[in-house]
């Protein structure tokens, strides 16, 4: 019997002794378990920790383990820094791959709200200084620059309003009207959001029909904010200036209204 067990290559362990191993190795199992208990609830009785990188954020608890986490996610690299060979090597792995839409879409949800620090600015600045944009000094040749020109013309063009830029104005639209939309409006720009960007004032046709010359319908605009209305959403600055003008009706309208019944 002992030969077989021999060429079989195989021991036979005796009741007893497995009996013990059984009981062993489920005393470790369950000091294992108390352990574990015991973490928790120190941890749960623990203030929540700061993270360990010393930005002063506060970490958050372990999905797996139900314990405090030791860094904020993606913190644990702050500071370290990277071979060149390191480097080589994620720059190999990126070229010619692209983020698909919606890798594109999480990131730049994930960017929404997020406000970089003084100390971030500064990096971002220091890193910056002495570094110059790629086209400074250079200049496109001429026919790039026809190409680039006859490639924005006409319907080609993003600011393309189907050609109605040369459609004429109304015999009404004089030099002398537009100066009298000036002086009503106290030869300033109408829109209270003005940046000042200039010091031209240009007369607007707020419903955008050049025959319309109705004094109610033209509004004073400096150049950069007539510009802004006839390259943006139409629709919404002309909403925008026929609420201005309803305002100011309904002002003077008021205060003529008052002057009336002070001469009564």
């Amino acid at each position: 019997m002992n030969n077989k067990e021999n060429m079989s290559g195989k021991t036979r362990v005796a009741p007893e002794r497995m009996v013990t191993i059984t009981i062993l190795s489920c005393l470790v199992l369950i000091v294992t378990a108390e352990i574990g208990v015991a973490m928790r609830i120190k941890s749960k009785n623990l203030p929540r920790p700061k993270c360990a990188c010393g930005c002063g954020e506060y970490v958050n608890r372990s999905k797996v383990k139900s314990v405090w986490n030791t860094y904020v996610n993606r913190h644990s690299q702050r500071g370290a820094t990277m071979t060149e060979e390191h480097k080589s090597k994620l720059r190999k792995v990126w070229i010619g791959r692209k983020h698909t839409e919606e890798s594109k879409k999480k990131m730049s949800n994930s960017a929404i709200g997020r406000k970089l620090s003084e100390e971030h600015k500064e990096k971002i600045s220091k890193s910056l200084q002495g570094h110059h944009g790629y086209w400074k000094g250079k200049k496109h040749s001429e026919e790039y620059k026809l190409k680039m020109s006859l490639s924005h013309r006409g319907e080609k063009g993003s600011g393309w309003k189907g050609g109605i830029s040369i459609l004429p104005y109304s015999k009404e639209w004089t030099r002398r009207l537009k100066d009298e939309i000036r002086e009503r409006d106290d030869r300033k720009c109408c829109n209270p959001e003005c940046q000042g960007g200039s010091n031209l004032l240009d007369v607007h046709h707020i419903n955008y029909d050049k025959e319309n010359c109705d004094p109610s319908n033209l509004i004073c605009l400096c150049r950069s904010c007539h510009t802004q209305s006839t390259a943006g959403d139409r629709e919404y600055w002309k909403n925008y200036y026929q609420k201005i003008m309803k305002e100011r009706n309904l002002l003077l309208r008021r205060v003529c209204g008052r002057r009336r019944d002070d001469q009564l």
